[in-house]
């Protein structure tokens, strides 16, 4: 996941550092909805009372309550999600979530005070809608932001999620499915391979090591 990771963690936990940059204009519910639960994500992060397992935890549970893994991981699963059984997609998606949280919190140590500037939301349609966030370094102020987009669904019943992030035009989620696709090919379309290969990945990631690439490398 690497800097998309950082920055999409960033996004999560930091924008509740700062008012919305549109000054006096109402947030709509999407904006409340990124608003609050990065409010939620910067008190776990600041909270030094927390032990580390508790953190882990808390974050593990903020992480859930923004992000729709399920829906991230049969999107990044592709065909497959298809024509593998019921069984190997659930835990395909168990695995998915634990990598995927993992890996968050990995990225989100090496926060330094980073704040997140919300330019728009934009509809897709009804239910979907794209938000553009600046990220700026208070370490580098003079450097240009990073830009990040967040796809953002309204699941309904006042239920919103987060289900993809773009950097520099290039989707995550995307880049995901196109990574575990290259890798079903060369494991004669496995899905229980490319479980076992996520769940090593956040093992990994768990002890305080960098996971391999999809190639083990």
């Amino acid at each position: 996941m690497g800097k998309w990771g950082l920055l999409l963690g960033i996004a999560l936990a930091a924008a509740g550092q700062f008012e919305s940059s549109r000054a006096g204009a109402a947030a709509s519910p999407v904006e409340q909805f990124v608003q609050q639960g990065a409010d939620s994500g910067i008190a776990i992060l600041k909270d030094k009372s927390l032990s580390d397992t508790d953190r882990k935890a808390r974050l593990e549970a903020f992480l859930k309550s923004l992000l729709d893994f399920r829906r991230m991981a049969i999107f990044t699963l592709g065909a497959a999600a298809s024509s593998a059984s019921p069984d190997d997609v659930s835990a395909f998606v168990d695995a998915y979530t634990q990598f995927s949280v993992a890996n968050y919190y990995s990225d989100l140590g090496g926060y330094g005070g980073q704040w997140i500037e919300v330019t728009n939301a934009v509809p897709r349609a009804d239910n979907d809608f794209i938000v553009t966030a600046a990220i700026h370094d208070a370490a580098t102020p003079n450097a240009p932001p990073s830009l990040i987009s967040l796809r953002v669904l309204d699941e309904g019943n006042g239920k919103f999620a987060v289900v993809d992030a773009s950097v520099q035009g290039v989707w995550f989620a995307v880049a995901q499915r196109d990574e575990y696709a290259a890798f079903l090919k060369q494991n004669g379309g496995n899905v229980t391979a490319l479980t076992a290969k996520l769940r090593d990945k956040a093992a990994n990631l768990r002890s305080g090591g960098t996971p391999p690439n999809m190639q083990g490398k």
